[in-house]
């Protein structure tokens, strides 16, 4: 299954479906985003503690916190900035 989703390319995928997958995406990362938002304005450090311990050995970046993590961790930090939005 990846490696047909590998040889995929934008061209594959009819418009009527792009759209809404770029507002789906656009969404997400807004959440995300609003989440790290909250959480610094609220001061609340336990997340970047933990991830501190967890630097330097992943693929993979968090969104606002510009460092590398491992794909499970920066994916758990996604989360629980999704969880900490507020609208």
């Amino acid at each position: 299954m990846a490696e047909y989703f590998e040889a995929r390319t934008p061209a594959d995928i009819p418009p009527d479906v792009r759209r809404p997958a770029r507002v789906c995406l656009l969404n997400t990362l807004g959440v995300i985003l609003s989440g790290h938002a909250h959480l610094v304005s609220e001061e609340d450090t336990r997340l970047m503690r933990y991830l501190a311990t967890m630097e330097g050995a992943g693929q993979a970046t968090a969104l606002e916190c510009h460092r590398r993590y491992p794909p499970p961790t920066a994916a758990t930090a996604h989360a629980i900035f999704g969880q900490n939005s507020r609208d």
